[in-house]
């Protein structure tokens, strides 16, 4: 069997510190806790994008929540679409493909 390296990931460190320096709160709904940690919903090692649009500002319990898929990535996608202020047409593409497909 042929090993092929790992692609490299290139961090665009400017879009985590922009979700990092905005948000003051954990972004899940009614959540009063501090926004400390920044969470990728779809991985890096998945090919997940530094875009605002996959990156949400969490608390660390609802990070590790997230991390063990407890809160399901299309509800962390959802609360990222309403604050971009993103426009899905209805039935066109669920919330969750579209970050799979976008660049």
């Amino acid at each position: 069997m042929i090993q092929l390296p790992k692609p490299q990931t290139v961090r665009c460190q400017q879009a985590i510190d922009d979700i990092r320096n905005t948000a003051e709160t954990c972004e899940i709904s009614a959540c009063p806790r501090r926004a400390t940690e920044v969470r990728h919903i779809k991985s890096k090692g998945s090919g997940g994008p530094d875009l605002r649009c996959n990156l949400i500002a969490l608390c660390r319990e609802h990070h590790a929540d997230a991390q063990v898929y407890r809160i399901p990535q299309v509800d962390l996608f959802r609360i990222t679409v309403r604050r971009e202020g993103i426009a899905l047409a209805r039935g066109s593409i669920r919330p969750s493909d579209w970050i799979l497909h976008r660049t």
